[in-house]
């Protein structure tokens, strides 16, 4: 009996031994604030190791079905009966990105791997939110729905919120085949909806489509967190970083992403009776110019001053014609500067483009320079217009200092006649003369080649002007979709102007041997004879579109130095 009884002793003795040297397993726990929400809520996980840990919570697979807003770790110990346990946990607050039943995937940390669970996602709409006094939600509105290709459409975006809102941010629209530009500053106010008040801040954005057919305004997203302030009624087994006072009063701050409703843009085309080689569609442009003189006389050897100015609302800067008085008979015209800019007015935008221009008459005369007109697109009315300036009517006098030497010469002449008897003085006299007329004649020499330095150098500067580099690409490709060979041209000189300011090609020949590739070479070529014979609309953009994405770099400065530009 003692036999057996030291026999059990030692397989005791044996066992504990053998427990005593197994390993201790750590356990990895994920539990979920809630197990339903609905797609505009956020619900946090927390992940929860009974260990002190180095390695970082691997979260990539939550990226297939949610939005990671927050992941923040907290390492304690405690203390229960005189015996330290430590744990790690992980406090991550996530966004749906649908609804439906969505996975919370397994997840793994120091070799160790969680459970799966599941959350159930409900559908949820703007209007639902209104409808049922949700504390924030957000309204989209465009105007108007059907731009004209290149016209702006107004999108505004409303933030409702009825609860104490931090750290809120609403994202930009984004969009490849339009340019979008805020509209002056946020506009905040407080409303009263369904009987429940809330605060609204209002942000407007101008939408200018490149490319007409259908587009998508996609909805803006609100991320933030409320604040607010309760008794603890947090759930038992659930804590973020361990446990307050069950009755304690606490901060509660709860992260949201709050989702607007998508805009759809039906963008119309170029209207066909639109004949002028410019498109502009605004909703009000007008002309504007000052001279440097009103007197309608000038004399040869003067230059005369102009400035002219276009205002549009509804377009950028960028988007303005330049303005070109072209040939005016008995005048040699010089364009100078022109600058362009864009200003924020009440709820539009107004695109500015000015240009200063020289006028030097070549002799005297009655001459006309010639009315100025620009034709556009009413986008309001739907209909084109023509904004003008007005002719006007120049008298060219002869130069300045003859009328004075004429006079001079007369008072001379009159003088000798008084004192024709002193016979041995005129030959002096007369030298005189001569030699004060050749003193003039080389002053004048002097001063019109002095103008024509002048003049040279702000020509030289005027044609260092060109459209921002962005801008005329996006036209350039917007030109080449609708099959118009002017503005593809016109617009692919100025891309390229910006993109060599030192050395920018004189034409599309020019342009064409700086590229490598026979392919692009014949297109250009084909766009270089559509525009000899005349056959614009039988030009066909799609393929150099494709072909020319972006300009080549490194370019010799020299390449083109002693290459006579495209005659048209």
């Amino acid at each position: 009996m003692n036999n057996i009884m030291k026999i059990l002793w030692l397989f005791y003795l044996l066992i504990s031994i053998s427990f005593a040297s197994m390993p201790v397993f750590a356990a990895l726990t994920v539990q979920l604030e809630q197990d339903r929400i609905s797609v505009n809520e956020t619900v946090q996980l927390q992940v929860e190791i009974d260990r002190q840990v180095t390695d970082e919570l691997d979260t990539r697979p939550l990226e297939r079905d949610f939005v990671i807003l927050a992941n923040l770790s907290n390492k304690r110990v405690n203390l229960v009966n005189g015996k330290a346990s430590p744990f790690t946990t992980w406090a991550i607050r996530l966004a749906p990105k649908r609804s439906g039943s969505l996975t919370i995937p397994s997840l793994e940390v120091a070799g160790i791997r969680s459970q799966s669970l599941t959350l159930q996602v409900s559908e949820s709409s703007v209007g639902r939110n209104r409808s049922s006094g949700a504390s924030i939600f957000i309204e989209t509105e465009v105007d108007p729905e059907t731009p004209y290709v290149q016209g702006m459409a107004r999108y505004t975006v409303r933030v409702f919120y009825a609860a104490m809102l931090t750290m809120a941010r609403v994202s930009e629209p984004e969009l490849n085949i339009a340019l979008v530009r805020q509209i002056g500053k946020d506009d905040e106010y407080t409303v009263n909806r369904e009987g429940r008040r809330y605060q609204v801040v209002e942000r407007q954005y101008a939408v200018l489509p490149q490319q007409s057919g259908q587009m998508v305004i996609p909805a803006p997203v609100l991320d933030g967190t409320v604040v607010g302030y309760s008794i603890a009624r947090q759930r038992r087994n659930f804590h973020a970083f361990g446990q307050g006072a069950p009755s304690s009063s606490f901060a509660t701050n709860r992260s949201v992403r709050i989702r607007g409703e998508a805009k759809m843009l039906s963008v119309q085309p170029r209207p066909a009776e639109m004949h002028s080689a410019d498109w502009l569609p605004a909703e009000q442009v007008e002309l504007d110019e000052e001279w440097q003189s009103l007197d309608n006389m000038i004399h040869v050897g003067d230059s005369l001053q102009r400035s002219v100015v276009i205002r549009a609302r509804g377009v950028v800067g960028e988007q303005l014609p330049d303005v070109d008085p072209g040939s005016v008979d008995g005048f040699k015209v010089y364009l100078n500067t022109t600058k362009t800019d864009t200003r924020d007015v009440k709820n539009n935008i107004e695109g500015v483009k000015s240009r200063n221009m020289t006028f030097m008459p070549t002799h005297t005369g009655q001459f006309t320079i010639p009315a100025i007109y620009l034709q556009w697109w009413d986008t309001h009315d739907n209909q084109a217009r023509v904004a003008q300036l007005p002719e006007r009517t120049v008298k060219v006098l002869p130069v300045r200092n003859t009328e004075i030497l004429s006079s001079q010469s007369k008072a001379d002449l009159s003088a000798n006649n008084q004192l024709s008897a002193v016979s041995d003085i005129w030959p002096w006299i007369v030298s005189f003369i001569f030699a004060l007329l050749w003193l003039i004649t080389v002053g004048l020499w002097w001063r019109s080649n002095r103008y024509r330095v002048e003049n040279d150098r702000k020509i030289a500067a005027a044609s260092s002007f060109w459209q921002p580099s962005q801008v005329a690409r996006t036209q350039f490709l917007a030109a080449c979709k609708v099959n118009d060979a002017g503005i593809a041209r016109r617009r692919l000189l100025e891309w390229a102007a910006a993109h060599w300011p030192d050395n920018p090609p004189t034409g599309l020949a020019s342009l064409a041997r700086r590229f490598n590739d026979p392919a692009i070479q014949d297109a250009l070529n084909t766009l270089d004879r559509s525009l000899y014979c005349n056959e614009h609309g039988a030009w066909d953009g799609s393929q150099l579109g494709k072909l020319i994405q972006k300009l080549p770099a490194n370019q010799n400065r020299t390449m083109d130095k002693n290459v006579l530009p495209d005659l048209y």
